[in-house]
């Protein structure tokens, strides 16, 4: 399914010799309504709607749970099938429960969506320490993560998230939606079975406190991001033994908490 859509525009400029108008064409990034079922062996089905890139859907739908805490492994999927209508997108889910949990309930999920209620950071356990990565690294994984852009290079109104590894990038996802794009490079690699408690994540957006939560869910030790975190952000992340690096652009970036895990700049004395 297209991720663009061509569309007329009236561009306008304006310039010491007055307004300059010109029609043109024009790309936007298309926003659809995913219906989604919730069901398990022994319970009635709950209904839930995401707002999203018509793309890399499964993976919205299983990442987001888990960010919800609704399942926990790839082993807790029994069965996912997705369908199209003329007008939506139909998902239908079944996940190894004796009974839907509280927080799902019916109910329209945006792409700027928060947290969950109940969320408890202090019930999470700290993260791994085992990840180390060079400045080099750093800045090659935001510059592979602009690389994998198809749609902002075209629209400017996509978000992407890339978790990695020592490697690279391991698992990519794009959407209008920061949190989709988490919640899908999550559910990538929930369905692909990899253990996310070794990695890390670059993101184009800026670290709140919606996407801290949803890397410390995962295990994930060391977040870059293209922006600024926030107080309570940097709160959390020192005290979970995550490091967070922020406004990671061209050659630059800001090391706000943990910087041990980073090889070269531990080292350096200021």
């Amino acid at each position: 399914m297209s991720m663009i859509e061509e569309i007329i525009i009236k561009r306008i400029e304006a310039t010491p010799a007055g307004l300059l108008v010109h029609t043109q064409e024009d790309d936007v990034a298309i926003e659809k309504l995913v219906k989604v079922k919730v069901s398990t062996p022994n319970s009635v089905a709950k209904k839930m709607c995401f707002l999203a890139s018509p793309n890399d859907l499964k993976e919205l739908v299983v990442g987001a749970l888990y960010s919800l805490n609704v399942v926990d492994s790839l082993y807790d999927v029994l069965d996912i099938n997705l369908s199209q209508e003329p007008n939506n997108i139909l998902l239908a889910i079944q996940i190894k429960k004796n009974i839907l949990p509280q927080g799902i309930a019916d109910s329209v999920i945006t792409s700027s969506r928060g947290i969950p209620d109940g969320f408890n950071c202090e019930q999470k356990r700290c993260v791994k320490q085992n990840l180390q990565i060079d400045s080099n690294f750093l800045f090659q994984m935001n510059k592979e993560l602009q690389a994998r852009q198809m749609i902002f290079p075209l629209t400017g109104g996509t978000h992407a998230a890339g978790i990695f590894d020592r490697n690279g990038i391991i698992a990519f996802a794009e959407d209008i939606g920061r949190h989709n794009a988490l919640d899908k490079a999550i559910g990538k690699c929930l369905l692909s079975g990899i253990d996310m408690s070794d990695c890390g994540v670059v993101l184009s957006s800026r670290i709140s406190f919606e996407m801290l939560t949803k890397s410390l869910r995962a295990g994930l030790q060391i977040i870059l991001a293209a922006s600024a975190p926030t107080s309570l952000v940097l709160q959390i992340a020192e005290e979970k033994g995550m490091t967070l690096c922020g406004f990671v652009r061209d050659l630059r970036a800001n090391v706000y908490t943990h910087p041990e895990r980073i090889i070269d700049v531990y080292s350096e004395k200021d």
